[in-house]
């Protein structure tokens, strides 16, 4: 991570280049937007225009934001938090499903993408947990309709922190299959003696 004083220094180190080797800067705009930009090249001269004219731009937008007043508020009131966000995108997920006719096909069709993203590698216990919790984020509109691997991937790390032997045992749990002894003893007499 960068301290504020690096930050800092590496912003003045690329104002010096670009005023340095304009025609190079111009020469690297042109070749990304030419990549991502519009294939004609209006982007890439509207973007030179404004950097030719950035008094002329900076004077009109002040005189439409005089003339608008509220598109601040509306830029205010739509810059929200990552927290309500998701929980709006929830909302619409939710929505959604609750609006869809044919329930049976949506039924299927969220079964067949969950099924496709979840590793058929996993033993038939762990999937079906899997699959099932899966499915009830999406009803819940935790996750889309259409899951990816990483939402697999972070059901399944849920599932064996919970279910398997490296997670979270209880101290009272015998330690042997014929009932001898608790993790408990093991435990206080690791500790305290």
């Amino acid at each position: 991570m960068r301290t504020d004083e690096q930050k800092a220094k590496h912003r003045e180190e690329q104002r010096l280049y670009r005023a340095r080797y304009p025609e190079k800067v111009k020469e690297r705009n042109r070749k990304y937007l030419a990549k991502h930009g519009n294939s004609d090249g209006t982007a890439f001269r509207k973007f030179v225009w404004r950097q030719e004219n950035r008094e002329h731009v900076a004077a009109t937008l002040k005189a439409w934001k005089a003339a608008n007043p509220g598109h601040d508020a509306n830029r205010a009131r739509w810059k929200t938090s990552a927290a309500a966000r998701e929980k709006q995108k929830q909302r619409w997920r939710c929505r959604y499903l609750a609006s869809v006719v044919d329930r049976e096909a949506l039924a299927s069709r969220i079964a067949a993408n969950i099924e496709a993203v979840v590793p058929r590698t996993l033993p038939a216990d762990a999937r079906s947990a899997v699959i099932a919790a899966m499915a009830e984020a999406i009803y819940n509109g935790a996750i889309t309709t259409r899951p990816t691997k990483d939402d697999a991937k972070h059901h399944i790390a849920s599932y064996f922190r919970t279910f398997t032997r490296f997670g979270p045992v209880s101290l009272d749990a015998p330690r042997f299959d014929d009932g001898r002894g608790s993790y408990h003893d093991v435990v206080s007499e690791g500790l305290w003696q």
